[in-house]
């Protein structure tokens, strides 16, 4: 075993970053930081109105949570927004009408780019979540009724509704797939099951999709008021409510919202004002200078990493110390969504000469938090034993005696790259 510091030496200049193909489900969603607000004329009030508005928009999209504009600390950072604004212009463009076959409606916007370090400061200094561009992609099954019989809403129904619906999308920065009703997807899932909320044969039906999250709606308009039934499951986990609304339009906009509230719930990470849990990570599968440099961009870019180090290397295997900017959930959550590192075992025990067996490091989960002991996730990083490298070079044909087990939870991944 090597350490780290060596190996730099050796390679510094040399680590260049090479992109590799790989299958994740996540989306990577552009624009985060930018916010397109309608606005009456081009007036210098109504232009300060929009800024204000598209601030909120934005900390609402990036923090995945609408909430946090009713809260106090935000009002009062209404009247400095400008000062978050790096570039603004104007575009007249058409909103999609809800209704099939009515016109669109034809709207000025102010399209507001907004600073990003200056809004992760923000959120981060007032405890509120960064919910990270890499998001989970949701796919929305809809059953509309609006008097005239039950729809199934995507393929190439309800255009209109599908266009709102990803048109509020895209403000919350949520990526939504509709289904395509074709004959494989009506082989298993009918409009009675979406209607009548049944998430099992959808959930099953959703499998082509490769979708993180998936909701079932149901949608009825009657009387002048949208009243909307739905569950959306994450991880497995259902969750359930009802709402109604005045529009179809605003219907809509906060079925969004409610979707937006609880995946961004899931996902988005709140940064710990004082020192995170920290892990050990173990990634094998780093064969190549290409691996290493993919591996170490693709941990310091996680919104759950606060600072991660390589420690030691040993063939394909790297073990990081990895801060963090909350606790281990968010971690395995972040591995999970992205696909890029994938869960193993830890290693077997070592035997040693006398026969004994015992365990080369602390044993985690394949998914790391089950059974790592949780007491040791704020150890001091110095107390970390030595590596075998600290201890001398081992001689070919004498068994190698393990470290003392390390003071901090470890777990295992395999880099896909």
């Amino acid at each position: 075993m090597i350490r780290i510091h060596v190996l730099f030496r050796a390679l510094i200049g040399c680590l260049v970053w090479v992109s590799v193909s790989s299958v994740v489900l996540a989306v990577e969603v552009k624009d985060l930081y930018q916010a397109s607000v309608p606005v009456a004329d081009r007036t210098v009030k109504a232009r300060s109105t929009a800024v204000i508005n598209g601030f909120l928009d934005v900390l609402v999209k990036v923090s995945g949570s609408s909430l946090i504009a009713q809260q106090d600390v935000i009002r009062e950072a209404r009247s400095n927004a400008e000062r978050f604004v790096v570039q603004f212009g104007y575009e007249t463009r058409e909103m999609p009408a809800a209704e099939e076959g009515a016109r669109p409606v034809e709207r000025t916007y102010l399209n507001v780019k907004y600073d990003v370090a200056a809004i992760n400061q923000y959120l981060r200094r007032n405890g509120y979540p960064i919910w990270s561009s890499n998001r989970p992609s949701l796919t929305l099954w809809l059953a509309y009724d609006n008097g005239r019989g039950r729809k199934l809403v995507g393929g190439s129904a309800q255009q209109n509704l599908q266009a709102l619906a990803m048109v509020h999308a895209s403000r919350r920065g949520l990526p939504i797939t509709f289904p395509k009703y074709d004959t494989r997807d009506l082989s298993r899932v009918s409009s009675g099951d979406v209607w009548g909320l049944f998430t099992d044969p959808v959930i099953a039906a959703s499998e082509r999709y490769q979708s993180n999250a998936v909701a079932l709606v149901k949608m009825n308009n009657s009387g002048g008021i949208v009243n909307l039934n739905s569950v959306v499951v994450i991880d497995g986990q259902e969750q359930w409510w009802e709402h109604s609304s005045a529009s179809l339009d605003e219907a809509v906009s906060d079925l969004v919202d409610q979707l937006a509230d609880r995946v961004g719930g899931y996902y988005a990470v709140v940064s710990s004002q004082d020192l995170g849990q920290q892990v050990l990570l173990d990634v094998s599968g780093v064969r190549n200078l290409d691996d290493f440099a993919g591996l170490g961009e693709y941990l310091n870019g996680l919104i759950a990493v606060r600072y991660s180090f390589p420690e030691t290397v040993q063939g394909a295997q790297v073990r990081y110390l990895v801060t963090l900017e909350n606790n281990m959930q968010t971690l395995v959550q972040s591995f999970r969504l992205d696909n890029k590192l994938i869960p193993v075992e830890a290693p077997k025990p070592v035997k040693l000469s006398s026969g004994e067996s015992r365990p080369l490091t602390t044993s985690a989960s394949a998914m790391g938090a089950a059974t790592v002991d949780e007491s040791a996730a704020t150890a001091d990083p110095e107390r970390i034993t030595p590596s075998a490298s600290d201890q001398g070079p081992v001689e070919p044909g004498v068994p190698t005696v393990p470290a003392p087990e390390p003071t901090l939870p470890v777990i295992y991944y395999q880099w896909q790259g």
